[in-house]
């Protein structure tokens, strides 16, 4: 009885602050952040990452032929004998780099895709432009 009585006069009496209660989450603001983080997760789950590694594999792929068939092309001065369309070309390519960042993977292997089969084109026109030329010199 002592114990019921009498100690609750003798315990301190604290004052909460209100500054210390305004830093409490209601549970209202603790499930918006939990359904938050969840969806978040849902987002980076295990197979939407498979899924976008395959297809940044796949951008990746693209441009490395690109870059190859770009080297080709100028080492045979085809920024040269065909500078406008080799800066239209890069400027496709470009737009796949800026999907690429935006971590837009099929946008960017589509974008790789045109400025690779515009590559091909310029390509295709290269024996024919080097006959050109050569009469030309002739």
């Amino acid at each position: 009885l002592l114990v019921i009585f009498v100690l609750p006069r003798f315990a301190v009496k604290t004052v909460i602050d209100d500054s210390v209660t305004t830093g409490l989450v209601t549970p209202g603001e603790q499930l918006a952040a939990e359904s938050g983080r969840t969806a978040e997760a849902t987002e980076r789950s295990p197979f939407a990452e498979a899924q976008m590694a395959k297809a940044r594999r796949a951008a990746q792929e693209v441009l490395q032929t690109l870059l190859e068939t770009q080297s080709r092309l100028e080492a045979r001065a085809a920024d040269q004998w065909a500078a406008e369309r080799f800066l239209e070309v890069s400027g496709m390519a470009a737009v796949g780099d800026d999907y690429y960042r935006q971590q837009d993977f099929s946008a960017a292997e589509q974008a790789y895709s045109r400025a690779l089969n515009a590559m091909a084109e310029l390509e295709t026109r290269l024996g024919s432009e080097i006959d050109n030329r050569l009469d030309a010199l002739l």
